[in-house]
């Protein structure tokens, strides 16, 4: 019996993984891993170089010199490949001091914008005459409206940027922050405040983070025996695992309905089952369909954790031996859960059309855990989420989610949630060989729910 099992399993197999869609769709994830980490350094290395230069008319009077100081030092960077340079504007060799300062912002605009098409400057930088002074915090007692500086930010007490391009490489944020910058400065200083202190003031917080495991192993109250946080990357992994394994399952439960759909459509089944008996066909066609979907779960969970070792997601323990087996038996199980269930809707179905038309119970069952993800990452140890790491269906999901969340279950629930979901699994292959067995030669329309049921009924 096994050995013919195996060769129903093996053709299966073959069926797949031989075919270019499924080679293409098996490099995809690892490609794709690679070029998100090889990519951005490429790009770095292929960014833009050469020269910028802006144009910075100062009306103020006080940022021309420090802003010159952070070009110079920003240019000297290592690895810095796109100079900044900082062309200062002579506002009195213009005669541009002695006329409102909309009306020569608005000159010198135009003269710029003219210098900037003839290919002399990529932009520049127009500093209001009242930029280092704090802004009137009133209202128009006329009407209401913001004073010169509050709130609509009048031009006197603000900057204006224009470049040939405003989305070219990092220049107009780096300008920006560095004006801003030294503006703040500037008006602490004015107003008789220590700008140093000031920013001793504004440095971030210390904000340390720590898992408190359920046992303790370390009496002397320090933190040696907790958990560090890695301040919010812990859910990264449990989030791609249940992704993960939802990818791998509905992958092989997909290959399985399609192959028995055409095999009943084609009757190539009526020739198999003449050398086999059904049951026979339907364990090698799980055991094939669960061994393509073991090629893409290890080709895609290779990559994904290579690229979470690289970009630092991976939390110690996550990925140990005892965690390893027990991803693979909710695998297992979601397989067999979910291929069984699609496998008796095959076997039912003359086409496509009609197993769209069974699947809404289904998809039911797959958008439950992804619709309790959210609940069981903020409140792991609910009532809520306990009973959907207790239910078959979603159990195979969302389990490995929260053996990866830190800190780790209770001892009890992985194992209730393994014996539920073997239980379920056992159900569902029991009632699924009862439905194809029988399904498997019927034609016309998909039976009734009366009719599945009378077919489950039936003695073997």
């Amino acid at each position: 019996m096994w050995k013919r099992i195996w060769l129903v399993a093996r053709r299966d197999f073959d069926a797949v993984v031989r075919t270019k869609g499924f080679v293409i769709g098996l490099l995809f994830m690892p490609l794709l891993t690679l070029a998100s980490i090889g990519l951005p350094k490429l790009l770095e290395k292929m960014g833009e170089s050469g020269e910028r230069r802006f144009a910075v008319a100062d009306w103020s009077g006080a940022l021309q010199q420090p802003l010159a100081e952070w070009a110079t030092q920003r240019n000297g960077q290592p690895g810095q490949k796109l100079q900044m340079v900082l062309e200062p504007v002579d506002l009195a060799a213009a005669g541009l001091l002695d006329k409102p300062y909309s009306v020569a912002r608005a000159e010198l605009a135009e003269q710029l914008a003219q210098r900037a098409r003839a290919g002399e400057l990529f932009g520049w930088l127009l500093i209001g005459p009242r930029v280092g002074e704090v802004p009137p915090a009133i209202r128009d007692a006329a009407g209401g409206n913001d004073a010169p500086g509050v709130g609509s930010l009048h031009e006197e007490f603000g900057l204006a940027y224009a470049a040939l391009s405003l989305t070219a490489g990092e220049l107009r944020q780096e300008l920006r922050n560095a004006a801003r910058e030294r503006i703040r400065k500037l008006r602490l200083e004015r107003s008789g405040v220590d700008s140093a202190l000031v920013a001793r003031i504004d440095r971030e917080i210390l904000f340390e983070e720590f898992v408190v495991p359920r046992e303790a192993t370390s009496g002397d109250g320090s933190s040696a025996g907790m958990l560090r946080s890695s301040g919010g990357k812990e859910v990264a992994v449990p989030i791609a695992l249940v992704i993960l394994l939802l990818m791998g399952i509905m992958q092989s439960a997909g290959v399985l309905l399609n192959a028995t759909i055409e095999e009943k459509s084609n009757r190539v089944v009526e020739v198999l089952v003449s050398s086999i008996s059904a049951v026979e066909l339907l364990a090698g066609k799980l055991i094939g369909s669960f061994l393509t979907g073991m090629v893409v779960l290890l080709a895609w969970g290779v990559a994904a954790g290579f690229a979470a070792g690289h970009f630092d997601l991976l939390r110690a323990g996550t990925l140990s031996g005892g965690n390893l087996a027990w991803y693979a038996f909710y695998f297992l199980g979601g397989y067999l859960l979910f291929g069984s269930v699609y496998v008796a809707i095959g076997a039912m179905c003359n086409s496509i059309q009609d197993a769209q038309n069974m699947m809404f119970p289904v998809v039911i069952l797959i958008v439950l855990p992804m619709l309790g993800m959210t609940h069981v990452l903020q409140h792991p140890d609910s009532a809520v989420s306990t009973a959907l790491l207790l239910f078959p269906f979603s159990a195979p999901l969302l389990m490995p989610m929260r053996l990866a969340l830190p800190p780790p279950p209770v001892w009890w629930l992985p194992a209730a949630s393994a014996v539920s979901v073997a239980l379920g699994v056992f159900l569902c292959l029991w009632a699924a060989g009862k439905i194809f067995r029988v399904a498997i030669f019927s034609t016309g329309k998909p039976p009734k729910l009366g009719e599945l049921w009378r077919w489950i009924r039936e003695p073997s």
